[in-house]
């Protein structure tokens, strides 16, 4: 039988790699697409990479209810930036001003 694994150092690192670095780079998407920006390839790698970060970590994201919060936190605001910039694009652009 497989003694159980005590990943909590492993855990806390990724809860302070997951403080520091998405959160910013999220928090300035969130920005631009609420001042009607859109998402650019670089904004949705970095999100992409997120996705695929905490599918590769799932089963020690389960076995710590402080890194699940800040990953739920995460994709609240993922979810966000998405639907803003979704509603961003669906804007008409504006077109040139008529002569008055």
């Amino acid at each position: 039988m497989n003694a159980p694994v005590d990943d909590t150092d492993v855990s806390n690192d990724l809860i302070d790699k997951l403080e520091k670095q998405p959160p910013p780079r999220l928090v300035d998407t969130m920005k631009k697409v609420v001042m009607g920006g859109k998402l650019s390839e670089t904004d949705i790698r970095c999100m992409s990479q997120f996705n695929h970060y905490t599918q590769q970590n799932k089963l020690l994201i389960e076995r710590s209810p402080k890194l699940q919060k800040l990953c739920n936190e995460i994709f609240d605001l993922y979810i966000e930036i998405v639907d803003k910039s979704l509603d961003n694009a669906e804007k008409p652009k504006p077109g040139p001003m008529a002569p008055e």
